[in-house]
């Protein structure tokens, strides 16, 4: 088992805890599975909270990892049963820490395998790349669909994650419930960790 711990939950930078490791954070839309990924990455069923109503999320909640790194859970965007307000007051918070998190590393945006790529992640990814914000995308609830239906999403998600310029993030397939994915996620963020500082300028 990984060891890892709760540390905190807000909104504000002084919530956060001291940028002193890299940091990967989690977002997509409610419900889905950005805490079920966390707690299979670090091999616990209970560190980040689950919950089939979506809109649990309501903080960004930070983890501490294997002292070496952080991971934040955001706020699920799109449909969640709170109020207009709320909401708004999610996207500004959540646009601050993107844009200011010093020791930000990468940011994982969580898409449903079963889902054709939806309005609002690709808005959200065009505004990341706008802000050059780095990304992969992990593709969950890839246990959910059969061999053939698996092959056609993820040719799909190709296609439909391709810029102009012919290039697209890389995409990792993964599931809460078989582990499929845990190996190639840890291994990225490795490699990610020795590649690019920790603190962004």
């Amino acid at each position: 088992m990984t060891r890892a711990q709760f540390l905190s939950a807000g909104w504000e930078e002084h919530n956060f805890p001291p940028p002193i490791y890299p940091e990967f954070a989690f977002v997509g839309r409610s419900n889905v599975g950005k805490s079920s990924l966390i707690n299979l990455l670090v091999g616990m069923k209970n560190l980040a909270r689950t919950s089939n109503s979506p809109g649990k999320t309501r903080l960004i909640q930070h983890y501490c990892v294997e002292e070496k790194w952080y991971f934040a859970d955001l706020p699920g965007y799109g449909f969640a049963r709170v109020s207009k307000g709320e909401r708004g007051r999610w996207d500004r918070y959540i646009t601050r820490y993107l844009v200011t998190r010093k020791n930000l590393l990468n940011l994982f945006v969580l898409l449903d395998a079963r889902l054709c790529l939806q309005a609002v992640d690709a808005g959200f990814m065009n505004w990341l790349m706008a802000r050059r914000i780095p990304y992969v995308v992990a593709l969950t609830k890839i246990d959910k669909l059969s061999r053939t239906k698996r092959d056609h999403r993820l040719a799909c998600l190709r296609k439909e994650l391709t810029g102009p310029d012919g290039l697209f993030p890389a995409f990792f397939p993964v599931s809460s419930v078989t582990g499929e994915g845990k190996a190639e996620l840890l291994s990225f963020m490795e490699s990610a960790g020795r590649s690019r500082p920790s603190v962004r300028p």
